[in-house]
């Protein structure tokens, strides 16, 4: 079964997901949203997985452009697309074990709830673990799920 109709080429589809992409990151960049993970994320993971998932996305749509006659190519780089998608999963995953290590690496026993200097470093530690564990696994999820679109569209050209 092709993707939707037969006379739609891989390309074309790459093509406007790309563009959805860029004009969604775009607006995100308007609406502060990137500034905004980039001071959650103290690890700055999240956006080692976007530039990951923009890199592979180019590759993606460059084997798109070469598929015309030559399914041989695809055959050669299909495990390549297929790990880079599940790699992106798997950094936003080691992004929420960091960031609870961030979170539980804080002293609990030691926190004197009397004196707020204190409790509002604790939980200020404790609010930046939490916010590079969700944004980090936001991140590898949404990349990882865009990527595999992309090679599901081309597997389906084949079929």
């Amino acid at each position: 079964m092709k993707f939707l109709n037969s006379k739609i080429s891989p390309l074309y589809i790459w093509w406007i997901q790309y563009v959805a992409v860029w004009v969604a990151l775009g607006y995100m960049y308007w609406l502060g949203w990137l500034s905004l993970l980039w001071s959650i994320d103290s690890t700055k993971l999240g956006f080692f997985i976007l530039a990951f998932f923009l890199v592979i996305s180019s590759c993606i749509g460059l084997l798109a452009s070469k598929l015309d006659g030559e399914s041989d190519l695809f055959k050669k780089f299909h495990n390549f697309v297929w790990f880079s998608a599940e790699a992106m999963l798997v950094l936003g995953m080691i992004g929420t074990v960091v960031g609870f290590i961030i979170v539980f690496g804080q002293d609990f026993a030691n926190i004197n709830v009397q004196d707020s200097a204190t409790t509002v470093k604790f939980l200020s530690g404790v609010a930046s673990g939490v916010g590079t564990a969700l944004s980090t696994t936001l991140v590898g999820l949404c990349c990882s799920l865009m990527t595999k679109f992309q090679i599901i569209v081309i597997e389906n050209y084949w079929e």
